[in-house]
């Protein structure tokens, strides 16, 4: 029997102690050549060239592992250990706006302001602190191949169900999936969560903060 992964970032459908106000500070907001990457796919793990990631990020509670966009942000120390396991590439973010702001899980004051919009309006009035860049390490996209683009390469898979109790239709992931899958691509893209590798989970499992992410075991 082997073991993968999923995770997924919490926004407000992760229970009673965040709302989107908490995932925007924990996470960021990320552009990709001065686009928005909101629901759209994200780069291709083929492509030779791929645009870095621009963030708007605060670093209070600033943690190893985000998910600004579809990708995980690490922290360089766990990309330097992520760059062991194969078919992963690496992509240094760009900090375009770095803010200092306090915020708790269970506080829901800021949605009590009368100025309060929208989490980004907000943070976007918050001001930038560029001198905080120093005080930061190196972040890194991490990109791997989408599910969907490889799954035809391997004919000895399992079909899973994974539950999403928190999305928006709490409909379960499927995938066909196997060892072998997972030996060749330890991270990958599928729907709404990320499937990861034993390995892969491993290395990363010390920095991923609750309640900011969802993270399922499935056994197959």
């Amino acid at each position: 029997m082997a073991t993968l992964f999923a995770i997924d970032k919490r926004t407000f459908y992760g229970g009673t102690s965040i709302r989107d106000f908490h995932a925007a500070m924990f996470h960021g907001y990320a552009q990709r050549g001065g686009q928005s990457t909101l629901l759209k796919r994200g780069p291709d793990f083929r492509d030779n060239v791929i645009e870095p990631l621009e963030l708007t990020k605060n670093i209070f509670q600033l943690a190893g592992v985000i998910q600004p966009a579809i990708w995980l942000v690490v922290k360089h120390h766990l990309k330097e250990r992520l760059e062991n396991l194969p078919s992963l590439k690496f992509v240094q973010v760009i900090f375009k706006k770095l803010i200092d702001y306090a915020f708790y899980e269970n506080d829901f004051s800021v949605y009590r302001n009368p100025g309060f919009t929208s989490s980004e309006s907000f943070i976007n009035l918050l001001p930038s602190r560029p001198d905080l860049l120093a005080t930061i390490d190196d972040y890194y996209e991490v990109i791997s191949p989408h599910w969907a683009d490889i799954v035809d390469q391997f004919n000895d898979t399992t079909e899973i169900s994974v539950p999403m109790p928190l999305s928006v239709d709490s409909t379960p992931l499927r995938a066909n999936v196997s060892t072998r899958m997972f030996d060749t691509f330890p991270m990958l893209w599928h729907d709404h969560a990320i499937l990861l590798s034993s390995d892969a989970y491993e290395i990363l499992r010390p920095e991923i903060q609750q309640p900011y992410f969802m993270v399922t075991q499935v056994n197959y």
